[in-house]
């Protein structure tokens, strides 16, 4: 028996091992059962692994696939419920405050799982008697489904990292390996599927990548559990913070957006269907890019949620401890007027802003120095006012 023939099974067996002894060695609390939430849908999926990879017949193997896939969604939504509940003090305040993405995620798993089991056009499988291989063929509907599981995936990793960044240097050692682990395993994941969507499908053999990331995991948890003593983390909530997470959910949405994009272009002919996994993806990094390197966009969504959301209009800290640091950095004297503009900006989601000062003699004029966001005629720099 070849080495990688033993991998999924060690990955069963130090799963099960690693299950037994979290339950045994921890205290009952939200991170225990947030790391025994994950362990478990590991096991359900690596043993679906272990049995796709021995399996000859086609039929079998066209609904052992099916398994697995169904069972990397629910370990994608494992993960997410790690990394909001893990070591975070009132896990049932970051539970209820991600109502509406755990809600869009258990919609989106319940569609992607049931079209598993009911679309028999999913994938073809394909087999190489040559090489002894079987390269599965994925659809759009399929590719829907790996661009979902992935957008969960990111935004567990983002979690994970707030939970980092939000604990001090103790806290931090002792909680990064079981954030390390999932976070590998995670990669292990958006690696396969990303694969899937980039080539329209995989060789089976791929799936051994999903193994190695478990035993990884396996492996900082115990290393975690049994020799360090984890420590809750009060997360550090800013807007800054909670405006990124939007954007990120929005993210999410447009990935779900993406697949439904890639089965109607596939519905629209066997041409378009070709050219639906490479349309999706060209759409997606354009989407991608217009979002997120929009200036404009980000200050209206954060005037948004200022308005609607917020009680009080600035996050005066935050934005005091930003200030006097750029202003810090500004080096010369002639960037302090500049730097001043930009923050302010910043702080009050303006478009434009203005810099100018006035001379009363002969008579007030308002003489405009600096502009930011728009460019001024001849004119409009030299205002004389009105008496009175």
């Amino acid at each position: 028996m070849k080495i990688h023939d033993l991998l999924p099974i060690l990955a069963v067996s130090l799963t099960l091992l690693t299950t037994g002894l979290t339950a045994f060695v921890r205290r009952w609390s939200a991170s225990t059962f947030a790391a025994l939430l994950v362990l478990s849908s590991a096991l359900v999926l690596a043993a679906s692994d272990l049995l796709v990879l021995r399996i000859h017949n086609m039929r079998h193997l066209d609904i052992g696939i099916r398994g697995v896939f169904a069972a990397e969604l629910l370990a994608s939504f494992a993960v997410f419920l790690f990394s909001i509940l893990y070591s975070r003090e009132r896990p049932a305040s970051q539970f209820l405050r991600m109502g509406l993405p755990l809600t869009v995620m258990g919609l989106g798993i319940f569609y992607f799982v049931t079209s598993f089991f009911l679309d028999n056009h999913l994938f073809r499988l394909l087999a190489l008697p040559q090489t002894h291989s079987i390269l599965l063929i994925s659809t759009p509907n399929l590719s829907g489904a790996g661009f979902f599981l992935i957008g969960i995936l990111l935004l567990s990793l983002y979690q994970m990292s707030r939970t980092y960044i939000s604990a001090d240097s103790l806290a931090r050692w002792n909680i990064k390996y079981p954030l390390i682990g999932a976070s590998l395993w995670s990669c292990s994941l958006i690696l396969v599927h990303a694969n899937q969507i980039i080539n329209s499908g995989f060789d089976r053999s791929f799936l051994l990548l999903e193994p190695v990331g478990l035993v990884l995991l396996d492996g900082f948890f115990l290393y975690a559990f049994l020799l360090q003593k984890s420590q809750d983390v009060a997360l550090a909530i800013s807007r800054n913070t909670i405006n990124r997470s939007v954007l990120l959910l929005l993210g999410g949405a447009g990935l779900v957006i993406l697949g439904g994009v890639g089965t109607t272009l596939e519905s629209l002919g066997p041409v378009w269907g070709k050219l639906s996994a490479s349309l999706t993806i060209i759409l997606g990094l354009g989407a991608f890019v217009v979002v997120f390197s929009s200036n404009r966009l980000r200050r209206e969504l954060e005037g948004f949620l200022g308005v609607h959301f917020y009680s009080n209009r600035y996050d005066y800290r935050g934005a005091w401890m930003t200030l006097t640091q750029a202003i810090a950095e500004s080096g010369k004297p002639e960037n302090i007027i500049p730097t001043l503009m930009e923050q302010t900006r910043e702080m009050t989601l303006a478009q434009s802003l203005s810099f100018g000062t006035v001379a009363e003699i002969p008579s007030p004029t308002l003489h405009v120095q600096e502009t930011l966001g728009w460019k001024p005629s001849r004119e409009e720099r030299k205002q004389i006012f009105a008496p009175g």
